[in-house]
C-alpha cells in the first residue's frame, strides 16, 4: 500500500481501547488504540480518532453553541492549555490527561490570555476590564489574519469568538525629536 500522508503515525489496533487518564497518570504515552477513553469536565467518552478540534470536543460535551465556550486541555501535573475551536489536539500525544469546559470565552489582548463570561461585550468593557486601559485614550483594534479591525466606537457590542485577538492602540500622538 503506498503512503499516504494522511495516515495516523501507527496502526490502531482492533483489540482495546486507551483511558488516557490512566496512562497520563504513569507518565507514559497512550499505546495505538482503535479506540480513546477521553474524559471532559467528569464525563467519559469513546471516540475513534487520534486527534480531535476543540470545537468537537464541545459538541461531544454537548456544550451548545460551541462558540459561547472554552474548553481546555489538562496536562498531566495540571498545566491548562486552551484549545481554540479549530486547533487539533493529538489524543496520542504524551501527558494528555483530561478536557474541562468553562461558560465564556478565553481570547487575547497584545498576546495577554483573558477570559470573560459572556461572548457579547462592548468595546469600553474590553478596553477597561480587560485590556486595563484608558478607554478615552485608547482604540481596540481586532487581528483578523492580517486584516486589523478598528473599534472606535465604545458602546459597540462585540461578539468574541473563543481565541480571538485584539491589540490595543494608543490615540496620543508622540513627539519626533
Amino acid at each position: 500500500m503506498p503512503n499516504d500522508p494522511n495516515a495516523p503515525k501507527h496502526a490502531p489496533s482492533d483489540e482495546h481501547e486507551v483511558d488516557l487518564d490512566e496512562y497520563a497518570a504513569r507518565g507514559e504515552p497512550p499505546p495505538p488504540a482503535r479506540t480513546y477513553v477521553i474524559r471532559i469536565d467528569d464525563e467519559r467518552y469513546r471516540v475513534n480518532a487520534l486527534s480531535m478540534t476543540g470545537r468537537d470536543l464541545l459538541t461531544l460535551a454537548k456544550k451548545q453553541p460551541p462558540e459561547a465556550y472554552t474548553v481546555d486541555q489538562i496536562l498531566h501535573g495540571g498545566e491548562r492549555r486552551v484549545v481554540c475551536p479549530d486547533q487539533k489536539v493529538d489524543l496520542t500525544a504524551p501527558g494528555v490527561e483530561r478536557f474541562a469546559t468553562r461558560s465564556g470565552v478565553t481570547f487575547f489582548i497584545d498576546q495577554e490570555e483573558v477570559f470573560a463570561p459572556t461572548s457579547v461585550l462592548t468595546v469600553r468593557e474590553i478596553l477597561t476590564s480587560y485590556a486595563k486601559a484608558d478607554a478615552t485614550q485608547t482604540t481596540l483594534v481586532e487581528l483578523r489574519g492580517t486584516e486589523q479591525i478598528k473599534h472606535p466606537n465604545l458602546d459597540e457590542r462585540v461578539t468574541i469568538t473563543c481565541c480571538e485577538r485584539f491589540v490595543v492602540f494608543h490615540n496620543s500622538a508622540t513627539s519626533v525629536s
